[in-house]
């Protein structure tokens, strides 16, 4: 898979710039939470247990995710973090997206160095 690095900060973050790494992403079919389950992924950057859910029968997030994620897995495609109003990965603050691109490299979240290289972006 080619690499493709992309310089980022927070002033070229616009939308149609994020659209074009979603993109990348999902053509590229890269885990965005890598050797983490999406829940573990996820509470390294935002207070699940504070988020509510989309799901009546769970109180927060974390339940709604892991109902529709972990317990039916094909409920929710796995690209839906990019369109999850309550993350608002594309639309909201560009900071929150940079963090969010930044933990899809970090080497705890990738199992092996070398597949940093895979989510196909390094944040400068």
């Amino acid at each position: 898979m080619p690499r493709v690095i992309l310089a980022l900060n927070a002033a070229s973050a616009s939308r149609a710039t994020r659209m074009k790494i979603v993109d990348l992403i999902r053509v590229a079919g890269v885990s965005w939470n890598g050797a983490l389950d999406e829940i573990e992924f996820l509470g390294r950057l935002f207070d699940l247990g504070a988020m509510r859910s989309n799901d009546g029968r769970f109180k927060d997030a974390v339940g709604d995710i892991w109902q529709h994620r972990v317990n039916n897995p094909l409920d929710w495609p796995d690209d839906w973090i990019f369109s999850d109003g309550r993350f608002n990965l594309i639309d909201g603050p560009r900071d929150v997206f940079l963090k969010f691109l930044a933990e899809m490299v970090h080497p705890a979240v990738r199992a092996k160095p070398r597949r940093s290289g895979e989510a196909g972006t390094r944040v400068q």
